[in-house]
């Protein structure tokens, strides 16, 4: 109750401070709508564009006496632009000479157009790649390859992203990036958020915006910027939305078959002028495999040990994602919302491991080990949200979240010991010497409170200034319990058995001065701070960490039109990424015979400082020129014991990373029925640290192109090679994978989809280390052949009216809640 009597309380302050400022002379825009019979009209929508260049400014809708009003203007010249169904669209110049001048321009009547609607037809002409000075948006309808793709499937796919087989996502090269699902967190661990974008379907996006330098305006957290899934929600008057369903297989290859995988999804959107309800709901089945092959050399004591591992895991999940909200307008400028979203998911993971062991070259002894794992996560969040525009005291936003995350994992595993090395399929004639059998348990209950205020305020007709105050509070409870299983009775291990509580608070306040400079130049500065309040206590080991510190977070934007075909944009950022909550805890987690995880909880956060420069031509061609700095950056590394041959995988802060690059993107058009769009990114890294100085380039290249061979009938395909690259203490091969796409257009609603993606079965990583007594190599195989039909539908109105844009109060949390499931 004191987090939200706080809250309240602030709430009331900033409402005061409007008050204050309502004496700032604005300008209004008023007008009527009325039909060529004179009769007032509401369902339609009104649009304030700038005359220079047309762009959206405002949006609003009229009363039921056809009367709308545009208020707290900056002085300058506007075109009034009205839309509705069957009515021709009229523009309307008007021109505001001076602060404080209210304009009234009339009645605007619509005339009937007379073209027969059941003959037009309207197609999205967005390309798939929009540039945009500081943001690339992917929409995602305009791409066959995405139909029937997961979110996260998009993102390997995506320009300048990159998803690992770890499912970390990196953006131009940065790790530890910030997602967000329209423009709210999800306030999920790393692989819960995985399994919500595992969940979405395509058909319930419509754009991915890629941030690579954000401002103060978004959360400090996020060291490789900025992902934000946009869903879609239908900006038509009446009931409108989507359905689709998909199904087809995986081919893993080998002798590991095919795999089934399927979902279906609906989104809908009830849209009337004073109430917009809208929701969505997905079932996806997906196969999730992973084939990993391991060589370890251990030089030791005259005596090389060769360990080979042969790992592979055959996961079924299914899970269900919802969504439910709404949002009323009390007035033509004050809404109230609530949002409802959540999931939940289920799993079986069989995993097989093969352990062949040899010394010198001669076969010493083999491990066969099994394990089956079933688990149960959920997670139901709450927002509650409020917009209002005070006139000339500005506009103001208020968000209060609140959600929980559970899970419930069991993990039985059998292993079976060998003196001789084996093939898997003669074990009748080998001596078998112990059989071990464990017990893994590790639920994890975890609860947020966050509340976010957000003011803007107009300071003059080329001016504004926005504030932020944030604070979010986390609680987090982990278990391990561990054990084996003698004559059917579990005997925990003290070793591996641990509860671990985190608590984290944090508070933040930002402040964004906006400028127009100029007709071409404009300016946008912030400054963000954020103080850090955490205590991770392990009850098991009565110890316990706390931190309490405060960052500053400044950013800049400067932007300059050139002229028509030309942008230009020089900006900064500090950004900061703080340990995942579980990495705290100094737990020591058995994955296998040969393999632990250990926690670090002296893991402290890194940061970086970036600087761009990007041009873009004609919204087609970009050029991006990067350097930036991480200090104390975070790596997982293998420290091996060459008397036990255990090696634990530990998150240490590793050193300073250093990162030069620059990214081409280009868009063309060779016929009217071939385009494609190019996007190169090319980096330098080094790496320095303790044992560490190495430095690598990195190339990236990613081709899409489109074909049209009749009007209904469209393929795509898309292709991408990276060069040999080092990362921290790995190395890694080339890499390239083909994918294809062809779409058939039933009528207007309906779309079949055939897509074939990673047509080869090429798409791996293979790696290597030698960091100080480690030597290792892989083959690390997450991605197969897929090949799947799917088939969508679109249905509802056509009167257009936008919706509002919300923003949340816990932005940096979802990407820490530790690993998860």
């Amino acid at each position: 109750m004191k987090f939200y009597k706080n809250t309240f309380l602030l709430l009331i302050a900033v409402l005061c401070f409007c008050n204050v400022h309502a004496q700032n002379k604005d300008s209004n825009i008023i007008g009527q709508i009325k039909s060529a019979q004179n009769e007032a009209l509401k369902d339609v929508a009104v649009y304030l564009l700038r005359s220079g260049d047309s762009s959206l400014v405002k949006f609003t809708a009229p009363d039921k006496n056809g009367y709308f009003e545009f208020t707290a203007l900056q002085p300058g010249c506007y075109l009034v632009k009205i839309t509705g169904e069957g009515y021709k669209k009229p523009l309307t110049k008007v021109c505001i000479p001076k602060a404080g001048a209210d304009i009234a321009i009339g009645t605007i009547q619509l005339y009937k157009n007379v073209i027969n609607l059941n003959k037009v037809e309207i197609e999205d002409t967005r390309p798939f790649i929009d540039v945009r000075p500081g943001k690339t948006v992917l929409n995602i309808n305009n791409s066959i390859i995405s139909t029937g793709k997961t979110a996260l499937e998009i993102l390997k796919s995506a320009p300048s992203v990159k998803v690992d087989n770890d499912n970390n996502i990196f953006l131009n090269n940065k790790n530890n990036v910030l997602v967000l699902i329209d423009n709210k967190p999800t306030y999920l661990p790393p692989s819960a958020l995985i399994d919500i974008l595992q969940s979405t379907q395509s058909n319930m996006i419509d754009q991915i915006e890629l941030i690579s330098n954000p401002g103060a305006a978004y959360d400090a957290a996020g060291t490789g910027g900025i992902i934000n899934i946009r869903l879609k929600r239908d900006k038509n008057y009446g009931t409108n939305g989507s359905v689709l369903a998909n199904a087809g297989v995986n081919q893993l290859g080998d002798s590991y078959g095919s795999k089934f995988r399927g979902g279906v999804g609906i989104s809908f959107n009830t849209r009337t002028k004073d109430l917009d309800v809208f929701g969505s709901y997905s079932y996806t089945y997906l196969p999730i495999n992973r084939i990993l092959l391991t060589d370890r050399f251990v030089d030791f004591n005259n005596q090389i040990t060769e360990i080979n591992t042969n790992y592979f895991s055959d996961q079924s999940r299914k899970s269900n994602t919802y969504r439910f909200g709404a949002d009323y307008n009390i007035s033509q400028k004050h809404i109230i919302g609530f949002l409802i979203n959540g999931y939940t998911s289920s799993f079986i993971l069989n995993k097989t491991t093969n352990t062949d062991i040899s010394n010198n070259g001669l076969s010493d002894s083999t491990i066969l080990t099994n394990s089956k794992l079933n688990s149960q996560a959920s997670r139901v969040a709450f927002d509650l949200n409020y917009k209002g525009s005070f006139n000339k005291a500005g506009e103001l936003s208020v968000d209060l979240d609140y959600s929980t995350y559970s899970r419930n994992p069991l993990e039985l595993i059998n292993s079976d010991y060998y003196s001789t090395n084996i093939n898997n399929v003669k074990l009748k004639n080998l001596k078998q010497y112990r059989t071990l059998d464990i017990q893994n348990t590790y639920p994890s209950h975890i609860k947020i409170y966050a509340f976010n205020i957000d003011y803007s305020l107009n300071l003059s007709s080329s001016s504004t200034l926005r504030t932020i105050i944030k604070s979010s509070y986390v609680k987090a409870n982990n278990n391990l319990n561990f054990g084996e299983i003698i004559n059917g009775i579990y005997h925990p291990d003290p070793t591996f058995t641990n509860q671990f509580d985190y608590t984290e608070n944090i508070n933040a306040a930002a402040v964004i001065y906006n400028k127009t400079i100029s007709k071409q130049i404009s300016l946008e500065a912030g400054l963000r701070a954020e103080q850090t309040i955490s205590d991770g206590e392990s009850v098991t080991l009565n110890s316990s960490v706390k931190n309490n510190y405060v960052d500053l977070f400044p950013d800049f934007h400067l932007t300059d039109a050139i002229n028509a075909n030309n942008q230009l944009q020089l900006s900064y950022s500090k950004r900061i990424s703080r340990p995942e909550y579980t990495d705290l805890n100094p737990f020591v987690a058995y994955q296998d015979e040969y393999n632990y995880y250990v926690g670090n909880p002296y893991l402290k956060p890194f940061y970086i400082n970036s600087i761009e420069l990007q041009h873009i031509y004609k919204s087609k061609f970009s050029t991006t020129l990067r350097f930036g700095v991480t200090n104390n950056f975070v790596q997982s590394i293998l420290i091996q014991n060459d008397t036990t041959k255990i090696v634990v995988t530990k998150k240490v802060n590793l050193g300073n990373r250093y990162v030069y690059g620059i990214q081409l993107g280009d868009q063309a058009e060779f016929t009217n029925w071939w385009k494609a769009s190019f996007n190169l990114d090319a980096s330098y890294q080094r790496f320095t640290g303790v044992s560490l100085n190495s430095g690598s380039q990195d190339i990236d290249l990613k081709i899409q192109q489109s074909f049209t061979l009749i009007k209904s009938l469209k393929a795509e395909l898309n292709a991408e090679y990276e060069t040999p690259t080092t990362y921290g203490i790995f190395q890694y091969k080339s890499l390239y994978t083909f994918d294809a796409g062809l779409s058939q257009n039933i009528n207007k609603q309906a779309v079949v989809t055939l897509n074939v993606n990673d047509i080869f079965n090429t798409n791996r990583n293979r790696f290597s280390s030698t960091y100080q007594n480690l030597d290792i190599t892989a083959n690390d195989k997450t991605t197969f052949r897929v090949i799947q039909l799917s088939f969508s539908y679109k249905f509802g109105s056509k009167t257009v009216k936008s919706e509002r844009v919300r923003k949340t109060g816990s932005e940096s949390e979802e990407g820490r809640l530790g690993n998860g499931l």
